[in-house]
């Protein structure tokens, strides 16, 4: 995946990176557009990849078949009176020349019963949802070079609405956007999202939402933190690919608040996990800070995107 220059995007990353929130937190963040278009190594490893998912889905697909196949077993036969042999005797006579029909082979039941893996990126069987699996896994591996992503799964993602990643992002981002706005400037949550939808179109993207399946991900940003603001408490973080298919484009919106390690004390650290958790969206039940919805100032109405 090709990384996208995008001045303004350079200038927002700046301003979500290494950044103070209150007394003892840190705020880091990126906006990166990256082009759907592979290059030479991202081929062969999108190849191993795409070999991966064949096979389990192979694998899948045989286990379904096998499992059909042992359903249509005939049951053990039962003991049967001296007039009914007679009589089954007799109509084996009659339809001598009549093959009995046989039950499907294994490798018909692979295509009678096929394994449909439904995920939020779409049916796992059809190329093209591999294929997005895939540039998805690809974008976070340009994102995050020190951290492979290979051994994710499409289970680690869910699709949402515009509207609704958009919202989420302001409510994490709140606190940030106040500072930002007493500061030199003005509605800074509306000039944050003109500058990602000059760059991916909103309206015309897909957006999925990744949740690293532990917290290796969060290791990562914590290596890339200086000593002033290496931090021992993750608190929150986020990591959304809004996929523009028109365009052959995904940016990925990703950030992270903790706690800075000089700040926290043992008997503080369950107290400031618990306040300063991420607000899940099932949990939020959309109420938010800064809800673009809402168009509060700063804001920016979805229903303009």
């Amino acid at each position: 995946m090709k990384y996208l220059q995008q001045d303004k995007l350079s200038q927002w990353t700046a301003a979500l990176t290494g950044v103070s929130v209150g007394h003892s937190r840190v705020l880091n963040g990126r906006v990166e557009v990256y082009s759907m278009k592979r290059a030479g190594s991202d081929k062969k490893y999108a190849a191993i990849l795409g070999e991966k998912y064949v096979e389990q889905i192979h694998h899948d697909q045989e286990m379904a078949a096998a499992a059909a196949i042992k359903s249509e077993e005939p049951s053990p036969p039962r003991k049967r009176s001296l007039s009914a042999s007679i009589l089954q005797e007799t109509e084996k006579d009659t339809d001598a020349g009549n093959k009995r029909k046989r039950s499907c082979s294994f490798d018909q039941a692979l295509v009678l019963f096929p394994t449909k893996q439904p995920t939020a990126l779409g049916d796992f069987t059809q190329q093209g949802t591999r294929r997005l699996m895939t540039d998805l896994i690809l974008t976070l591996n340009a994102s995050f070079p020190d951290y492979d992503f290979g051994s994710i799964k499409a289970s680690d993602f869910t699709k949402v609405k515009v509207a609704r990643s958009m919202a989420t992002i302001n409510n994490h981002l709140s606190e940030w956007a106040r500072n930002e706005q007493s500061g030199a400037r003005e509605n800074v949550v509306e000039e944050l999202w003109k500058a990602v939808n000059d760059s991916i179109a909103l309206h015309e993207c897909d957006v999925y939402n990744f949740q690293p399946p532990d917290g290796s991900l969060m290791n990562t940003w914590e290596e890339e933190e200086d000593d002033e603001h290496t931090a021992s408490t993750n608190l929150w973080s986020f990591y959304y690919l809004f996929v523009n298919k028109v365009q052959k484009r995904i940016l990925l919106f990703t950030a992270t608040e903790s706690m800075k390690a000089t700040t926290i004390s043992g008997e503080d650290e369950e107290q400031l996990e618990e306040r300063y958790i991420g607000v899940t969206e099932a949990e939020n039940g959309g109420r938010f800070d800064l809800d673009p919805a809402a168009a509060p100032p700063g804001g920016i109405p979805i229903s303009s995107i």
